[in-house]
């Protein structure tokens, strides 16, 4: 792997913002859904009464709890192209 924790994340931003605009960010790019092992908290408690901030970081440990853990980008790319195609050749059947 890369200097990058998974070659499957995207949107990765682990600096402190707002908390409820963390959900869009390191995303897994095969489901589409927040990484299993993304958390979220105020480490450096830079939350007041009127703003809550936070910023997300991985868990290693939790990471490894993936079926993908370890996968480089290619394999990465290939699950991807392979869904796809799936999902063209469901739809090209409904269409006949």
């Amino acid at each position: 792997m890369s200097d990058k924790l998974c070659a499957g994340l995207i949107n990765e931003n682990y600096e402190y913002a707002l908390s409820g605009d963390l959900g869009t960010y390191c995303k897994c790019m095969v489901t589409g859904r927040s990484c299993l092992a993304k958390e979220i908290g105020d480490p450096d408690e830079r939350s007041s009464q009127f703003f809550s901030r936070a910023k997300c970081s991985i868990s290693k440990d939790k990471l490894k709890n993936c079926p993908l853990y370890g996968a480089s980008a290619d394999v990465f790319k290939q699950v991807l192209l392979d869904r796809s195609k799936h999902e063209l050749e469901e739809k090209l059947k409904e269409l006949r």
